[in-house]
């Protein structure tokens, strides 16, 4: 009996064990804390901005070129000879003014062939005069006989009627008509010659302008057989000595103009339209294009830097796509040879280019690839359609549709920009 309660006794333990495991289950099951639902915050961006307002620019382009000079010629024998004598100044880089004499080739030959041309011309001079004497003698002559011939015409005419009236026998009426048929033929012999004597002087004045024709080749040619500078320079490629026997046409030198230089420089395709403007006259070479303007030429010689001025004066004849600029030309001040300045020398050149008003200048991050920049209105994005006017280093030049008192706008966009998105902004400058 008694084992029979100590065996109930357990049973009834481990039930009370049981229910106590299930009720302190329950108890923690059904006071653990319930986590409710948050509504999803939204994403803030931390973004660089610019502050801008709109602005009249003048952007400055700066390139490199060379200076050249103005003018180059080269110095050419134009007769064939022997070189006699040669300046002590016609050596590369020697400088030399206008009419100097640089060389002298040997002008006996060209000398007596000027006299014979001389000659020549003198001897048809004379031969001419002689005949204009003749002529003028045989006009007198032709004067007399035409008198005569008018005599004779008239006592003809008077025996003719009086022959008519048997006053005047026919024997003296003959006579008469052989005196009047002797001077007609001797007028006509006399003025065959001078006609004669008229066609020989016409040929003889031909003949005058080839011979004096002549002569002033054989002139120049004695001329050129002294070379002369045509205006003040600096020589190079010195090629002739004493003694060189020298052919016609040779180049035996070049001569580059001291004063007149000017900066060959390429401006790049994206500056070029900044040098535009509106073409007041179609048919003008250089219509459409700000010529005339300043430029600064700057020549950096170590730690030294000389500034000259300059202004655009042309553009090149052809644009070279592959060279990716255009060429163009500016004529240096006079005075620039006195400071040193020379042709090959190496100069930057800075210049300014058409005038914007009411733009806005961004960085070129701030611009996304579809032409957007996003301004900052009250912590948001806005999207606005821009302009790119012209690109200035890493900066742009834009018009867009935006308070010309300046907005916010986002300085450097990223992949997941757009419309809307709320903003942390960092204002710099």
């Amino acid at each position: 009996m008694k084992n029979l309660f100590a065996r109930i006794n357990q049973r009834n333990f481990s039930v009370v064990l049981l229910l106590l495991g299930i009720m302190i289950s329950a108890w923690f099951i059904f006071s653990k804390p319930t986590a409710l639902p948050r509504e999803p915050e939204e994403d803030i961006y931390p973004v660089e901005a610019l502050f801008i307002e709109a602005e009249t620019i003048q952007p400055e382009i700066s390139v490199f070129g060379n200076v050249r000079a103005a003018r180059i010629a080269n110095i050419n024998s134009m007769v064939a000879g022997r070189v006699v004598s040669v300046s002590s100044l016609f050596r590369d880089g020697s400088f030399v003014s206008a009419g100097s004499e640089l060389a002298l080739i040997d002008s006996t030959e060209y000398a007596l062939s000027v006299e014979q041309r001389q000659a020549e011309v003198d001897r048809v001079k004379a031969l001419i005069s002689e005949l204009s004497t003749e002529a003028l003698w045989e006009s007198k002559i032709m004067a007399n006989i035409e008198r005569q011939s008018e005599i004779a015409a008239a006592d003809l005419k008077r025996l003719v009627d009086l022959e008519g009236k048997g006053l005047a026998s026919k024997k003296s009426k003959d006579e008469t008509e052989l005196v009047f048929f002797k001077s007609e033929s001797t007028k006509l012999r006399h003025s065959q010659s001078l006609e004669r004597i008229n066609s020989r002087i016409i040929q003889n004045k031909a003949q005058l302008i080839a011979a004096e024709a002549s002569l002033a080749i054989a002139q120049r040619d004695l001329s050129n057989t002294r070379l002369i500078a045509p205006f003040d320079g600096y020589l190079t490629d010195i090629r002739a000595a004493n003694g060189q026997r020298v052919s016609s046409g040779e180049t035996i030198g070049r001569l580059l103009s001291a004063t007149e230089l000017e900066v060959v420089f390429d401006v790049p395709d994206d500056s070029f339209f900044g040098l535009s403007t509106e073409s007041q006259n179609a048919n003008d070479r250089q219509a459409g294009l700000l010529f005339d303007r300043p430029v600064e030429v700057e020549w950096k010689l170590g730690s030294v830097v000389k500034i000259f001025e300059a202004q655009l004066a042309r553009q090149g004849a052809e644009m070279a796509p592959e060279l990716g600029g255009v060429k163009f030309y500016a004529v240096l001040a006079e005075g620039a040879h006195l400071e040193g300045l020379r042709a090959g020398a190496f100069v930057e050149v800075k210049m300014k280019v058409q005038t914007y008003k009411e733009v806005f200048r961004l960085p070129s991050t701030a611009v996304t690839s579809d032409s957007r920049a996003y301004i900052i209105e009250n912590g948001r994005l806005r999207a606005v359609d821009v302009i790119i006017l012209r690109s200035i280093g890493d900066e742009l030049l834009i018009r867009a549709d935006v308070p010309s008192a300046g907005v916010s706008v986002v300085a450097r966009v990223f992949p997941q920009i757009g419309e809307g998105l709320k903003v942390n902004p960092r204002v710099s400058d």
